[in-house]
C-alpha cells in the first residue's frame, strides 16, 4: 500500500512539473504582444503627428480624407527609418506599414478613413498578423487583448468586430 501511494504522489508530482513547464511559452507570446501594442500606439502618434503637422483635424481629415493611408505617411517623412509601405498582396488599393524590426514582414499596420462613415474625426487603424511564428499559434488571445488593451483601454477606439480571423480593426476618434 505505501508504495501505490508513493507512486501516485510520483505521478501527480511530474504531471504539476510538467505542466508548470508550459507556463514558460506565455512568456515570449506577452512579450510579443507588448511589442504590437507599442507598435500600435506609434502608429497612432504617427497619426496625430501628421493631422497637427496639416493643422487642424477636420481640416486635415477632409482634405485627405479619400484616399488616407500609410503611403501618405512615408511621404510625410514621419516613419521611422527602414519602414517599408507595401501594397498589399491581395488588394493593391491597400498599403500596409511594416516597422524595421519585422523584418519577415508578419506585422501589417494599416491605416485609413472609417468605412462608410461621413465623419471626418476618425481613422480606422487595422493589425493583420501574417504568419508569426508565436502569435499565430494564439490568435484567439491575441485578438481579445489587442481589442481590449489597445483599441479600447489605450487608444479609446471602438473595436470592429466584423474582421478576418488574422485582422483586428479599431475606430481611432481624435
Amino acid at each position: 500500500m505505501p508504495y501505490f501511494i508513493s507512486a501516485i504522489i510520483a505521478i501527480v508530482s511530474a504531471t504539476v512539473i510538467l505542466l508548470t513547464r508550459f507556463e514558460g511559452d506565455n512568456s515570449s507570446v506577452i512579450s510579443e504582444l507588448e511589442r504590437v501594442k507599442k507598435m500600435m500606439l506609434i502608429v497612432d502618434g504617427y497619426v496625430d503627428t501628421y493631422l497637427e503637422a496639416r493643422g487642424s483635424i477636420p481640416r486635415a481629415l477632409t482634405t485627405i480624407y479619400t484616399d488616407f493611408s500609410a503611403k501618405n505617411l512615408e511621404d510625410s517623412a514621419l516613419l521611422l527609418n527602414g519602414s517599408v509601405v507595401e501594397d498589399d498582396t491581395a488588394d493593391a488599393n491597400i498599403k500596409n506599414l511594416y516597422f524595421p524590426s519585422d523584418t519577415n514582414k508578419t506585422i501589417a499596420f494599416r491605416v485609413s478613413p472609417e468605412a462608410g462613415s461621413t465623419s471626418i474625426s476618425s481613422y480606422t487603424l487595422s493589425v493583420q498578423i501574417n504568419n508569426h511564428p508565436i502569435l499565430s499559434s494564439r490568435l484567439p488571445l491575441v485578438k481579445s487583448y489587442l481589442q481590449k488593451e489597445v483599441c479600447e483601454n489605450r487608444l479609446f477606439a471602438k473595436v470592429l468586430t466584423n474582421t478576418a480571423n488574422n485582422v483586428v480593426s479599431c475606430v481611432v476618434y481624435k
